[in-house]
């Protein structure tokens, strides 16, 4: 039986949170429907669609928090006969404000347990992870959540899990502006990599017996068996402050690798539980952060500063370890070249490629300056997906 398609009309009226009617958002749906707010805030988007299927609208604004909304019912037939009335935006600075104060807040569970333990372990280690710990809550996390709303994104977790094309994200308005996000980012690169090598001075386990351990190396080992990265393509990877509670999550890693060491200390798991939940939220903004610094690059862009080898060896190990890293899909074998002649700061512009089982090269995947060869796989991956394509 033929598919019917259905033309539709969708109207609303963009408003601030005091009710100020807002001009210029754009509204869009999925198969590149779009319009204008006007200078009341009302909106026509018309367009079809097959009947029986439903999609979402995402709105979005300069300087505002995009919404995604659903405008169909439960039975599929448009809500209201296509009037989804006033939509509310918050201001990008509402919403970073309350994500930065949510990132800075540890869970209740975790709090108590920490209130409760005395924490008698080798306090001055202790007492300097903690230190670390905050830092990292209280300067890093909020620093990077400010340079993602640069482009229009001012509640990161909520994107993690998406591809970039699905944050429908705003560049800065120029070369100048994004010079100086990604000089910020890498300042902030280069404070992670400092610290996580501070982290490697911090030894756990005996020296006596040889059973030793870094922190850092807990840290990577931990992170590296578990699939709580790279936000992109739709992988959908795991909230880490799920994880503490998940039956193969952080906490059980800890305690695996402490075992080894002959190490049973309940505030040394917690305190270590913690702090790679934190590197690991860390990293999944700073991967965010860095697809859509590759987006919007150019030529003329800045490099961008890599982490360092632990924290790279950290992501990298996850293709053995069932993560969503991806090296094939449909019949195409992923993998990342230099693009010839254009280097810039001493480092070349790169592209995913997609190889058929001849090897060669089939598909390309946009130039990039990013320092994440896992992001250009995972783009030149969503196309494909996208479009079906098959090797």
């Amino acid at each position: 039986m033929a598919e019917e398609i259905i033309n539709y009309n969708i109207i609303g009226k963009i408003v601030s949170i005091s009710q100020d009617p807002l001009s210029q958002a754009k509204i869009t749906s999925p198969n590149g429907d779009s319009t204008l707010s006007e200078t009341n805030g009302e909106f026509l988007l018309t367009g079809t669609y097959t009947l029986g299927e439903i999609f979402k609208i995402t709105i979005s604004l300069p300087n505002y928090s995009q919404r995604t909304i659903n405008p169909f019912t439960l039975k599929k037939n448009l809500k209201n006969k296509g009037n989804l009335g006033p939509i509310v935006l918050k201001s990008v600075k509402e919403d970073l404000d309350k994500s930065i104060k949510k990132e800075l807040t540890l869970p209740n569970d975790q709090l108590k347990q920490l209130q409760k333990s005395k924490m008698n372990f080798e306090t001055a280690k202790q007492q300097a992870i903690n230190d670390l710990m905050t830092r990292m809550k209280t300067v890093l996390i909020p620093s990077i959540l400010t340079l993602i709303a640069e482009f229009g994104i001012s509640n990161a977790q909520e994107m993690l899990g998406k591809s970039i094309e699905e944050m429908n994200a705003t560049c800065p308005p120029s070369l100048e502006k994004l010079n100086q996000i990604i000089e910020k980012k890498n300042k902030l690169t280069k404070t992670l990599n400092n610290q996580f090598k501070f982290l490697n001075t911090i030894k756990i386990g005996s020296e006596i017996n040889e059973k030793i351990i870094s922190v850092s190396e807990i840290a990577v080992e931990t992170i590296s068996k578990l699939a709580i990265f790279f936000p992109v393509a739709g992988f959908g990877a795991p909230d880490p402050s799920k994880a503490l509670t998940a039956p193969d999550g952080i906490i059980d890693k800890i305690k695996e690798i402490l075992k080894k060491l002959g190490l049973t200390v309940p505030q040394l798991v917690l305190i270590l539980g913690i702090l790679v939940q934190t590197i690991s939220k860390i990293l999944k903004f700073l991967s965010l952060l860095d697809g859509l610094v590759g987006k919007c690059a150019t030529q003329d862009s800045l490099p961008q500063e890599k982490l360092s080898e632990d924290l790279l060896k950290a992501t990298e190990t996850q293709s053995n370890q069932g993560s969503p890293v991806v090296t094939n899909v449909n019949g195409f074998e992923m993998g990342v070249v230099s693009i010839d002649n254009v280097t810039v700061g001493g480092l070349k512009r790169r592209q995913a490629i997609a190889r058929n089982a001849d090897d060669v090269i089939m598909l390309r995947g946009e130039p990039s300056f990013s320092s994440n060869d896992q992001i250009l796989i995972d783009e030149l991956v969503f196309y494909i997906q996208q479009n079906n394509l098959k090797a």
